[in-house]
């Protein structure tokens, strides 16, 4: 009953599926989706996983099952879908299974609502389930053998490791910083304008009493981003690489593939979304606010914030070596 109930919901109560005149090609269908997808304004990354998904394995089954139209699938051919992708060779990850249903099951629901297939079960095939995790910070050894690998590469390297670390930004947020989104309040507090997933717009305080981020930010912007350069990201390649023989922006996966040969050099575990774990673990342990912290990191639910209360194990170690029973 639940089942049926959640399909009314998104089809709309008393719905009448009718399929358009011109049956679509999964071509036409996955176009369409993508296209409408990136007008909702979807960050790139959630667009890149659509199509390598719905233009790598999901259209070569298709093409398997001799589908012509994207009205062929239905509830049995998603989970076909799904039993394929299991079978696979070297095997998927738990983390792609999921990527792969969930982007189908938003694609087949967006082409439901549009009335490109009529079996309104697709909606009912559950994904792989996925044991739960919960996100690891760094200790205070680990972070500072991080900024002196980064510092040993260069103080652009190193500001963009620190910037990470007290502000939380997600590796794509960082790319898209431009000198405009360091801002000055009439109070003079200093603050970054950060531009996250679909485009919505945050502020984010740099400095706590303790530590004038700021400060180092705008010394960096002053002595060590080029001057020779019309770019207005914030953070630049070492060398002329734009294809208008500018500097070139870095790019969240330029950032990604830095932020693991720093950590190979540091000697550390990590990944630079650690970074923003551990500025959310760190806030939550400075008694920040929690819609504050929500808004800080632009989560839209509470849910997302609320991993970061869980214990780590370190601070379970350190709240009983504190026990005075």
């Amino acid at each position: 009953m639940r089942g049926a109930q959640r399909t009314r919901r998104v089809l709309g109560q008393g719905a009448v599926l009718q399929l358009p005149e011109h049956r679509l090609t999964w071509n036409e269908a996955v176009d369409l989706f993508i296209g409408d997808k990136r007008l909702d304004g979807r960050a790139r990354q959630t667009i890149r996983n659509y199509e390598w998904v719905l233009k790598g394995r999901a259209k070569e089954f298709a093409a398997e099952q001799g589908f012509t139209t994207i009205e062929q699938w239905d509830a049995e051919a998603f989970r076909r879908f799904k039993a394929a992708l299991a079978g696979v060779d070297p095997p998927l990850s738990l983390s792609a299974l999921s990527i792969h249903h969930r982007t189908m099951k938003t694609f087949l629901r967006f082409c439901l609502e549009r009335h490109y297939l009529s079996d309104p079960q697709v909606l009912m095939v559950k994904g792989p389930k996925i044991p739960e995790q919960h996100p690891r910070g760094l200790s205070q050894d680990e972070e500072r053998k991080l900024l002196a690998a980064a510092k040993r590469l260069g103080e652009r390297d190193r500001m963009l490791v620190e910037l990470l670390l007290r502000t939380g930004l997600r590796p794509q947020e960082a790319a898209r910083l431009t000198i405009d989104d360091l801002q000055e309040t009439v109070n003079g507090v200093w603050l970054i304008r950060v531009y996250g997933k679909g485009d919505k717009e945050r502020i984010i305080p740099l400095d706590t009493p303790h530590h004038a981020l700021s400060e180092t930010l705008r010394n960096y912007l002053r002595k060590e981003r080029p001057k020779d350069t019309r770019r207005r990201e914030m953070f630049l390649t070492k060398r002329h690489t734009g294809p208008d023989g500018d500097y070139a922006p870095m790019t969240s996966n330029g950032i990604a593939k830095l932020f693991g040969r720093i950590a190979d050099r540091a000697g550390v575990q990590a990944h630079a979304y650690r970074c923003r774990h551990t500025f959310a673990m760190r806030s939550l342990a400075a008694r920040l606010d929690h819609e504050a912290l929500r808004k800080a990191m632009g989560h839209t639910t509470y849910r997302m914030t609320m991993r970061y209360l869980t214990a780590t194990e370190e601070d379970l170690i350190a709240a009983y070596q504190r026990r005075t029973d």
